[in-house]
């Protein structure tokens, strides 16, 4: 009895870091494609492992599996993936054109996402901390968008000549929300609308497939948004309050 028993939770382990490790090979795959000079490859690689790091996770959550070296090597997978990787894609794609202040850029991008990852982890080991939201931009929507630009000049050419510039400025940006403290949605819900979220996924997957490089780039930029509009509402909120609270006084 106990043999199969054993053997189960060895299958349990083994299909999350299954997951974590088609990840860390779309990640590698990102950096080999843009090596070559394959930038839309590359961007639909981090793709596919921000859909391999969301599978990893849920999974585990369902079937019980979750272990300390499937966090750590989840988390040893996400630098690739979203660190390493998105920051060589720019850095190749656009950014090799400003010389020493092109790889400093894409070298700050790393360290935050690093450090971004880090803080995570940290803060994942009191079992009391349940926040709502992240803290910080996650590290996976940091390259989401990176790899949503690069698909969408791809293909649409809209900023043109100004591109390097664009890129450059974006890189700071999303370094620096990587590691603030503005906060962001985690994409589920607890509200008892299930049905409602399935059809809303639905749409978004039809809406992807459909014309990639443009809805990507849209939700991109809605989602590293949000956040920025959350913690500007948020202040307002807090300013608001305390002007009532004084007055009253």
């Amino acid at each position: 009895m106990m043999e199969p028993m054993h053997a189960r939770r060895r299958g349990v382990y083994l299909i999350p870091n299954l997951l974590t490790t088609c990840n860390l090979i779309a990640g590698f795959y990102c950096l080999v494609a843009a090596y070559h000079g394959k930038f839309e490859h590359a961007a639909f690689a981090i793709v596919a492992a921000g859909i391999f790091d969301i599978l990893d996770g849920r999974v585990a959550r369902a079937m019980g599996g979750g272990s300390r070296f499937g966090v750590e090597y989840d988390s040893l997978a996400d630098l690739i993936s979203f660190g390493l990787a998105p920051a060589f894609l720019m850095y190749s794609w656009a950014l090799e054109a400003f010389g020493r202040v092109g790889w400093v850029a894409a070298c700050l991008y790393v360290i935050c996402a690093a450090l971004r990852l880090a803080r995570y982890n940290v803060s994942q080991e009191d079992p009391t901390t349940k926040a709502a939201m992240f803290t910080g931009l996650p590290s996976p929507g940091a390259a989401g968008m990176i790899c949503s630009i690069v698909l969408f000049e791809s293909k649409y050419g809209m900023f043109g000549k100004a591109m390097p510039m664009v890129a450059l400025v974006l890189v700071f940006v999303l370094a620096f929300l990587l590691v603030s403290t503005v906060p962001y949605g985690r994409g589920t819900s607890s509200e008892p609308h299930p049905f409602l979220n399935l059809v809303s996924g639905v749409l978004v997957l039809v809406a992807v497939v459909a014309e990639p490089h443009l809805v990507l780039f849209l939700i991109g930029i809605a989602y590293t948004g949000s956040g920025l509009l959350r913690w500007a509402w948020m202040r307002q909120k807090a300013a608001r309050g305390a002007s009532t609270g004084y007055g009253g006084n």
